[in-house]
């Protein structure tokens, strides 16, 4: 309910700060072709969470998330030894569908892979040893909101619809971004 809150709090904020924003001195497509990349962080239950890359060269665009983690030997209890492994790898396609003085309002189509594993050995008298995997795909659609600060700075916010689980489960989805706009050299 916190995050909610929060979320909603946030998108208010940002709507009437665009809306009370001074006039920019740079020019909105100029600004868009100059900053075509963005790195950053995202979460969400379809576009992934870690490390962000985010390409919009025009109206489309694309967003990769990625976040590799693993544990060797973190939960040492005695004689067991266990190990985890998490992969989490998010594509979206974005398409704009209004593009404002400092936001934009785009549909997005994204997908997300995770990979999950865990194994334990137990040295003692009756040893064992025990894997679990697990590979998840989740993917979905929706409308997204794209807050430009003009410091290059943006921030998107993303709500729609999605499947969990490998088609386990249908309901909503909520996205969150944040990304810091460079120029890649040529």
């Amino acid at each position: 309910m916190k995050t909610k809150s929060l979320l909603l709090a946030l998108f208010i904020i940002m709507i009437y700060g665009s809306t009370f924003a001074q006039e920019t001195t740079i020019d909105k497509k100029v600004f868009k072709q100059t900053y075509k990349w963005g790195a950053g962080i995202g979460a969400g239950f379809t576009t992934g969470f870690g490390v962000s890359l985010k390409y919009q060269p025009r109206k489309d665009g694309i967003m990769l998330t990625f976040f590799p983690y693993v544990n060797n030997g973190g939960s040492n209890y005695g004689s067991i030894r266990a190990t985890k492994e998490l992969i989490c790898a998010g594509l979206e396609y974005n398409h704009d569908l209004w593009d404002g003085p400092t936001n934009n309002v785009y549909f997005y189509v994204a997908g997300r892979y995770i990979y999950k594993q865990r194994e334990s050995i137990n040295y003692s008298y009756n040893s064992y040893y025990y894997t679990y995997s697990k590979e998840t795909i989740n993917a979905g659609c929706g409308i997204g909101f794209e807050y430009d600060t003009q410091k290059r700075i943006v921030v998107d916010l993303m709500a729609g619809f999605a499947q969990y689980n490998s088609f386990a489960q249908f309901t909503l989805t909520g996205e969150i971004a944040l990304h810091y706009k460079f120029v890649k050299s040529s």
